[in-house]
């Protein structure tokens, strides 16, 4: 029997106007069913009730999911109309083009056809006839870089149910980028998720969010990091924004399970480039978010030149207060948030010489004030950025960084092209970092 745990229908069609009687032009409606499904059961008022423009007259019609049947392998959704707002109570036309998606606990894409009855619409879907899908490609950890068949980098680890996730941005080499500059140098274009229960046999999870996945985003997929809270997982991201927020931004996107599919959770920009002082770096300082998750509070830190930080509501997609700067020295970009006892830290990229180092500053307080602690490691070989993600895994903690040593196709690594690693990292008594030393395998590697 099918558990149904989201519904996603979608009805397009033309909007007209034929002797008083109005057609839907547009139904989206997106329902959460969590592990029950309804059995046709009639839900008290609906799930969700959405309004919609009817083309003529700025009319607007009322529709509900009113329940879903399900026997063996196909489902029905019913959609109650209830009565278009200034106009004749009519049942809906049947429109032209119409689909309808649902996500499966087994991840089953399903489809739909559309009938027209009085009083509403019913949306019969069932399983698609498709190849079966391939099994997730796995592979054995041969040392550093971790990732071997693709440029990646700005790691992002997580631990969820004894297992951890990386995410990483996908670098794709282009002809011409290696004499690109000013930001073409990247070409990151989406993230892919890999993940791990013993550091040594890991999945790949392919892609798993794109900018494209963002109305408001054009492209480049740049430093992310995804957080759990309630059973859901929160991407933040950062993407070029197009029209009205035009610049660097930092998204959320949201989804029930680590490995997506991510919607975007509120449809614009949580952070865009009308919010902060541009300062030096000018339309691109809004990079690079790092969510920390502190009891009932959560802190949201980025920037690319000045460190921007806010407290999140606790619904993680809008902010509880103002966007304040965090003074510390040498900060370029990237920064990290992580928490051990009563100790605060924030890890991010600086400068040493003419390419990116790690540093770090610590604090009893996520609002400060911040000691700088010093270098944590050193510049990464071959590239000019670094980028850390720091956590603790079956009693080990580990430096996520990259650095550009991968060859790939004949493709040697550059600036754009960069590949994730990992080393252990260790504590003083003190409870600051030891230095990390970059090393060419993170399971045999020692601390300082």
């Amino acid at each position: 029997m099918i558990e149904i745990l989201k519904i996603f229908v979608t009805i397009l069609g033309f909007s007209t106007v034929t002797g008083g009687e109005t057609t839907v032009n547009m139904l989206e409606f997106n329902g959460e069913a969590s592990s029950e499904w309804f059995k046709g059961e009639i839900l008290p008022g609906g799930v969700d009730t959405q309004r919609f423009s009817q083309g003529q007259g700025g009319l607007s019609a009322r529709y509900m999911l009113r329940g879903v049947d399900c026997a063996g392998d196909s489902c029905t959704i019913f959609i109650e109309n209830n009565a278009p707002m200034g106009a004749p109570t009519t049942s809906p036309r049947i429109v032209t083009d119409s689909k309808a998606l649902a996500f499966l606990n087994n991840n089953t894409t399903l489809s739909g056809t559309i009938e027209g009855r009085q009083g509403g619409v019913t949306i019969t879907i069932y399983s698609e006839t498709t190849e079966p899908q391939a099994p997730a490609k796995t592979f054995v950890y041969q040392g550093n870089p971790v990732i071997r068949d693709k440029f990646t980098a700005d790691p992002a680890p997580m631990v969820h149910n004894g297992r951890l996730y990386l995410y990483v941005g996908h670098d794709e080499w282009y002809d011409g980028q290696d004499g690109a500059s000013g930001g073409k140098e990247f070409n990151i274009t989406e993230w892919l998720c890999y993940s791990t229960d013993d550091m040594v046999n890991w999945t790949d999870h392919g892609s798993v969010l794109k900018p494209t996945d963002f109305e408001w985003a054009v492209g480049e997929a740049w430093a992310s990091q995804v957080v759990e809270k309630d059973g859901k997982f929160y991407y933040f991201v950062t993407a070029q924004g197009g029209g009205p927020y035009a610049g660097k931004c930092v998204g959320v996107a949201v989804s029930d399970s680590p490995t997506g599919p991510f919607v975007d959770a509120i449809g614009k920009p949580l952070i865009d480039d009308k919010m902060t002082d541009n300062g030096a770096r000018g339309w691109w300082n809004d990079i690079d978010p790092t969510v920390l998750l502190d009891g009932d509070d959560a802190w949201l830190c980025w920037g690319n030149g000045t460190c921007f930080m806010a407290p999140l509501n606790p619904d993680l997609i809008s902010l509880a207060g103002e966007i304040k700067v965090v003074d510390v020295p040498n900060y370029v970009e990237g920064p990290w948030l992580h928490r051990r006892g009563d100790i605060y830290y924030l890890t991010y990229a600086s400068m040493d010489g003419h390419n990116e180092a790690i540093d770090y500053a610590t604090s009893s307080s996520a609002e400060g004030p911040w000691e700088y602690r010093g270098q944590l490691t050193g510049n990464a070989e071959n590239s000019f950025t670094i980028h850390p993600g720091i956590i603790n895994f079956n009693g080990q903690d580990y430096l996520f960084y990259h650095n550009a040593t991968l060859e790939l196709d004949g493709k040697k690594g550059a600036i754009g092209r960069r590949s994730v690693c990992f080393d252990p990292l260790y504590y003083n008594a003190d409870g600051t970092m030891k230095p990390v030393v970059q090393s060419p395998n993170g399971l045999t590697a020692k601390g300082k």
